[in-house]
């Protein structure tokens, strides 16, 4: 996946379209900390749903057999990409032209940061993301088993 890092020809594109209002490349916190970051910078609130968020079958399960939040792991490779409604198609097509797969993961709001979670719960985010990568390393440390 070492290839797919850079968002930068995405970001160009998107950026083109006119419609953009910011753009984010959610690393350190996944995508969950991004959109926390992007709404913290912007005054708003935020809903996102878990089932729209695309997630690579191999990173699906390591995260699985190490019990993490793929939403809170690093995500390079992504870009989180804030668009008036009128522009969205806009957005879409001119990234499907460079084979780029989009989702639309939620929607930036007044009030409130939430999760809708893949069995229907909600989830309420009252701070800042710490990233899953994190969390591992300091419970299995920097010396990994692959038994």
């Amino acid at each position: 996946m070492i290839r797919d890092i850079s968002v930068v020809q995405e970001a160009t594109a998107a950026f083109k379209t006119g419609h953009v209002h910011a753009m984010h490349d959610p690393t350190e916190g996944g995508v969950l900390g991004g959109v926390f970051e992007m709404a913290l910078a912007s005054g708003l609130g935020f809903r996102i749903h878990e089932k729209r968020i695309p997630v690579a079958s191999p990173t699906r399960a390591i995260c699985k057999r190490l019990g993490v939040d793929p939403m809170r792991l690093i995500g390079s490779g992504s870009l989180l990409i804030a668009v008036n409604k009128s522009g969205v198609e806009d957005v879409r097509a001119a990234l499907s032209k460079l084979g780029i797969h989009t989702a639309e993961i939620g929607r930036f709001e007044k009030l409130g940061r939430s999760v809708v979670r893949a069995d229907g719960s909600v989830d309420c985010v009252r701070e800042g993301v710490v990233d899953e990568l994190w969390r591992i390393t300091r419970r299995y440390g920097t010396k990994w088993k692959t038994e």
